[in-house]
């Protein structure tokens, strides 16, 4: 198992002993306590666990969602405890630091319907997808190094719509949060910086989802963003 060395210090840790209230919240084990991510913070929260299973109201609550087809990764909780960090745990007497971490897009990728609904049929030709390829892509990507069976174009930009939504999905929540620091009066006196860890493949150089490539698909991840 790969775990950060102890000697290796996190931004986390430099943050902490400089007088920063931190907190963290990962979506992916593998961003979290798992690897020795967590290390640094106040509190961190690894909201890729799930919901408390004695929580039956929360877990009724997004069961119904699920059905309606507005359920997420996580982005909603992940905002939802954003929030109700700066509002009960935050230190105001401290600076703070947030490492907030969402794992849309990612497969499987299923948007919340309101935004697939947005993108679906951009190829104008819904009618000749394959939809039990596309249920199997969108589900894990992987199965093409199975099967070996190329998308037909039609379907392979389907695919790529399912990832446009996903993409739009978390704009909207990122841009919710956003809103949520004017309100607070944080925007202008906070430092915002956004990165990815990878791209994905949808067919260039025959190949799908984001491993065993250093194609620009996947290396190409977004420039880093401030506001000050």
């Amino acid at each position: 198992q790969n775990r950060l060395p102890k000697d290796i210090t996190t931004v986390a840790e430099i943050l902490q002993q400089a007088g920063y209230h931190t907190a963290g919240f990962a979506n992916n084990s593998q961003v979290g306590a798992l690897v020795g991510l967590d290390r640094g913070y106040d509190d961190f929260y690894e909201i890729w666990k799930g919901i408390s299973r004695w929580d039956f109201y929360h877990r009724g609550t997004h069961k119904v969602k699920e059905l309606a087809g507005n359920s997420d990764k996580g982005a909603y909780q992940t905002n939802k405890l954003v929030v109700r960090w700066l509002k009960k745990r935050w230190h105001r007497n401290q600076p703070f630091f947030l490492f907030i971490h969402y794992l849309e897009p990612h497969n499987p990728l299923k948007p919340p319907l309101k935004y697939y609904n947005k993108f679906r049929n951009t190829s104008g030709q819904n009618n000749e997808i394959d939809k039990n390829k596309l249920a199997d892509y969108s589900q894990n990507p992987l199965v093409h190094y199975l099967t070996k069976q190329a998308l037909d174009e039609n379907t392979r930009r389907q695919l790529i719509d399912l990832y446009d939504a996903e993409i739009n999905y978390l704009d909207a929540k990122i841009n919710e949060l956003l809103n949520y620091f004017k309100k607070m009066g944080l925007f202008d006196k906070t430092l915002f910086i956004l990165t990815a860890d990878h791209g994905e493949h949808f067919g260039e150089h025959g190949l799908y989802s984001h491993v065993a490539s250093l194609y620009e698909q996947i290396v190409h991840i977004p420039d880093r963003k401030s506001v000050v």
